[in-house]
């Protein structure tokens, strides 16, 4: 297989952000992940990995389910959490209620500096009085001088979580529920909101709305171009609306196999759908934002959201959810709590089992799942040039997706993920043969380094090794002497079945 690639940069090319690879976290975990006292060093680590690849740390949004039951109580300093009971299918649910106390959110303190935060913030109470209070709370934090100093920065406010499923997934509204009383509701409440501004002057928050589950991608239902037309930006409030956060799950895929998850044609379908949305909010001056996604619902699938082919999932689908040009920002959260099977890490150490829910013998300590190799490949494929350019390359095979990577207009590196699976033999012992495909690359150099994201199989969940390097150690670092291999431009290199290869091309 010979693969073109234009050595300068081409008009198809469009910058790509470096944090482009962050993290969504259930608001009802977050002092789990962070600390509250004290620093989690694990998450912590994990963090401080991608930016000492990129020079920028991952944007990180709190939220979801949980911030719709979400209320202030000054009473306390942290949060009183409610769960309900685990079960076999969803052994780490989501919070029943939830208080947050004075030092919640004082907590982002123990991000790295210069951190982005997105925070939920709690409208299916439509209770405006306490979200402006609620608001105050988030607004006081970030404005505290350690916070402050650090430069870490509360970027935006999204406002409710999937409201299109208030009439049918909960109890907070009836199963009638339409876009045009969200509208009504929703400019009502943020009018009454929003003005915090008017208390801290100095903060211009971003508000994102939509926060949509679904999209019927036209102007029948829920959808950005529905809401707009429905009058969502015709208010003073609404005139105060960034972006438009869009939640996205392949749950189709879960349904099936890893080979499906994985399919090339079906990552570009899934995302391909929502460019009618994506047009409409940028025609409105709107950015577009996938506030919340992952591969699997529900927390994920066992034996599918926790493998290696998911983290091959996840670099491809959020690679190609950059480069259409007409995503500005399409930013790619990956969803993550405590004890979620899709988790890229699980930041403290787990007393029930993620698969099932059953006491463990022993706890799991904290560990990165191998989604998480997906956001330092993309890390590293991107890099910390600053103004990186990455272009989708065309190749005629279901197999394998590349990308190009540009620094200054002129190629640097490209990315090949092949994810033709492979499993173990199933009679135990039996040899057989891994499936390769021969590259060559197209370009001017002579020779060239690559390096391999080795896994053992498809469905595993460990062992996997980014140029020999593992992120699997007790700390979140990375252990282990990195390996690069050299290449003949002329005699090209093998690129296995669920394998992952990075060339790097530039004279640096």
């Amino acid at each position: 297989m010979e693969i073109a690639i234009p050595h300068d940069s081409t008009s198809q090319a469009r910058s790509v952000e470096p944090d482009l690879f962050s993290l969504s976290i259930e608001q009802d975990r977050w002092l789990d992940w962070v600390g509250s006292t004290t620093r989690n060093d694990f998450f912590f680590n994990v963090l401080d990995n991608l930016q000492q690849l990129t020079g920028v740390p991952p944007r990180i949004r709190v939220g979801g389910k949980s911030q719709d039951v979400a209320y202030i109580d000054s009473s306390i300093q942290w949060a009183s959490v409610s769960f309900a009971d685990p079960t076999p299918s969803m052994p780490y649910p989501e919070a029943l209620a939830m208080r947050v106390g004075t030092r919640f959110y004082s907590s982002a303190r123990f991000l790295l500096e210069k951190t982005r935060v997105t925070h939920g913030l709690n409208f299916a109470s439509t209770d405006d009085m306490r979200g402006f209070f609620h608001l105050a709370f988030i607004v006081s934090a970030f404005d505290s001088a350690d916070i402050r100093k650090a430069g870490i920065v509360l970027d935006s406010i999204e406002i409710g979580n999937e409201p299109d499923a208030y009439g049918t997934r909960s109890i907070v509204r009836n199963a009638s529920y339409d876009g045009s009383q969200y509208v009504a509701e929703w400019q009502t409440w943020a009018g009454n909101v929003i003005p915090i501004e008017q208390v801290y002057p100095d903060f211009k928050l971003k508000i994102w709305g939509g926060s949509l589950s679904r999209s019927s991608h036209d102007l029948t239902d829920w959808s950005p171009q529905a809401l707009i037309q429905r009058g969502l930006l015709n208010s003073t409030a609404g005139q105060r609306i960034s972006a438009i956060s869009q939640h996205q799950y392949g749950g189709k895929a879960c349904e099936n196999d890893l080979q499906e998850m994985n399919s090339k044609s079906g990552i570009r379908d899934s995302l391909n759908a929502f460019k009618p949305d994506i047009l409409a909010s940028n025609q409105h001056s709107l950015e577009y934002v996938l506030g919340e996604t992952n591969n699997c619902p529900y927390h994920g699938a066992v034996g599918i959201s926790d493998t290696a082919a998911a983290a091959l999932w996840a670099l491809d689908y959020a690679l190609y959810a950059w480069v259409d040009p007409r995503t500005p920002s399409f930013h790619y959260p990956l969803t993550n709590s405590i004890g979620y099977r899709s988790n890229m890490v699980q930041p403290i150490a787990l007393k029930r089992s993620p698969d099932d829910g059953s006491d463990l013998p022993e706890a799991l300590p904290p560990h990165v799942n191998a989604p998480y190799y997906a956001a330092v490949i993309g890390a590293e494929a991107i890099g910390s040039h600053g103004s990186t350019r990455i272009e989708e390359l065309p190749v005629d095979d279901s197999r394998i997706a590349a990308y190009a990577f540009y620094e200054d207009d002129v190629l640097a590196r490209v990315l090949l993920i092949n994810s033709q699976p492979y499993f173990a033999p199933v009679v135990e012992g039996v040899f057989q043969t891994r499936p390769t495909i021969r590259v060559k690359l197209d370009t001017e150099n002579s020779e060239f380094r690559i390096k391999r994201l080795s896994i053992p199989f498809t469905d595993s969940t460990s062992g996997l090794r980014w140029g020999n390097v593992t992120y699997e150690s007790d700390d979140g670092r990375p252990s282990g002497v990195e390996r690069f291999e050299q290449v003949n431009t002329e005699e090209g290199f093998d690129i296995s079945a669920t394998e992952v290869v990075l060339a790097f091309l530039s004279a640096k």
